[in-house]
Parts: C-alpha cells; structure tokens; sequence
C-alpha cells in the first residue's frame, strides 16, 4: 500500500501492527524528538452515538488529549459534520479543541460545525479531488469523472451547481 500511494522512504515513516504497538511507536517518535503527526479518519459524521460508543469515544478523546500534552499533533481533515445528536455533538465540540488542525470539506459542514461548538481550522475540498490517478495504460478516451455531493443542497442549489459546473467545463 504505501509503495502503491508513494509515501514510503523518506522522512515518512509507515507502521501497523496492534493498537499497543501503534501506541508504543508514537511514544518513542516523541522521545526521540520526532514531529509526529496523528490523523483522525476522514468522512461523514452524523448522528448519535450509544453509550458504549459515547465510552470509546471519551476514550479516544482522552488518548488523544494525553497525545497532544507530549506534543503530538493531532489533525483532521476531509471531515463532514451534519445532523449530530446532543451527546455526539458535545463529544465532538471537546474534542475540536484539542486538535492541532480540523478542515470541513464544505461551507454547509462549516456552518454546522460553528452551530454545534465545534473549532474548525478551514475549509477544504474533499480528498477525493486530491489524489492524483495511478495511470495503468493509457487511455485516449476524453471522459472525465466528477465526484461530488449533493445532498446537502435543496433544488435549487442543486440546480446552480450544475450550472456552475456547466460553464466551467
């Protein structure tokens, strides 16, 4: 994978294994005086979480608390907020403060996020936009494939983007 993605080598480092040794080598990164930089998964988050869920999640907040008083720096990126219940809401709003770095991939993700309590450093496009392809064969077709949602506009925004989409093309 990280041959494939073009990320090994360097002064990138790759690692998996157990949760204990992903522990251990963020611990050892940061006695050695290594910048590490921690990233939470990107996508949609949305809803409620159980109380099971709610206990990981205060775990996981912790852990990265501990993370970031060593130095690490913890950072999202890619992230969509919609439609979050109370107790997720208020998880998340903790948890945006102790991120280094936490960029929405749009304006309506912004706008709720601001609602909710919840820091947001900027906003980005969503990663899709930024890998660049791996070229197999070539190909002389002059197709060109868009990905993006739309789900958070009514009818009408709909409508503009394509529009907007339209005229730049």
């Amino acid at each position: 994978f990280s041959k494939a993605i073009s990320v090994d080598g360097g002064n990138i480092y790759l690692t998996q294994g157990s949760s204990l040794k992903f522990a251990y080598e963020i611990i050892s990164a940061v006695i050695r005086k290594r910048r590490v930089i921690y990233f939470l998964l990107p996508g949609g988050i949305n809803g409620e979480k159980d109380i099971g869920q709610l206990v990981k999640g205060y775990i996981l907040f912790a852990f990265l608390a501990v993370m970031r008083a060593f130095g690490v720096d913890v950072c999202q990126v890619g992230v969509s907020y919609e439609r979050l219940g109370r107790n997720y809401r208020q998880l998340l709003s903790f948890r945006s403060k102790i991120l280094t770095y936490n960029a929405v991939r749009d304006a309506a993700s912004l706008q709720y996020a601001r609602e909710c309590r919840i820091t947001v450093s900027e906003v980005l496009p969503d990663l899709a936009f930024c890998l660049r392809p791996t070229v197999l064969e070539r190909n002389t077709s002059k197709i060109v494939l868009l990905s993006f949602r739309v789900d958070k506009y009514d009818e009408a925004g709909r409508i503009a983007l394509f529009r907007d989409l339209l005229d730049f093309i």
